[in-house]
């Protein structure tokens, strides 16, 4: 597995496709924090979903950062998905789901 770290500049549109490979499978990588803050300005649901993903499975310190990203993100299109990956969710990422619900008014 490759770590990728991240710095991006106009749309983001490369690193979406860096996403999109890593989510399909077709590339063995892992984004660390460096670039959690970029994917956080991509409004696209794909990297919405990849913050909460690094909410559920990262540890401590990309999870606060995927929190707050997640809290800060400007596709309300999102909230949809989070209220449906908090009532999956049966692990410790779930009160900090509830939390980031409550925040940004999906509760």
């Amino acid at each position: 597995m490759v770590k990728i770290g991240v710095l991006v500049s106009g749309s983001g549109s490369n690193l979406q496709a860096i996403i999109d490979n890593i989510e399909a499978g077709r590339l063995d990588a892992q984004i660390r924090i460096i670039a959690l803050e970029s994917i956080g300005r991509i409004p696209s649901l794909e990297a919405g979903d990849f913050l909460i993903e690094a909410l559920r499975h990262e540890g401590e310190a990309l999870r606060r950062v995927a929190k707050r990203l997640l809290v800060e993100f400007e596709n309300r299109d999102l909230i949809p998905i989070l209220r449906q990956q908090y009532q999956m969710e049966g692990g410790p990422a779930r009160g900090d789901l509830e939390e980031i619900l409550r925040q940004v008014g999906g509760l």
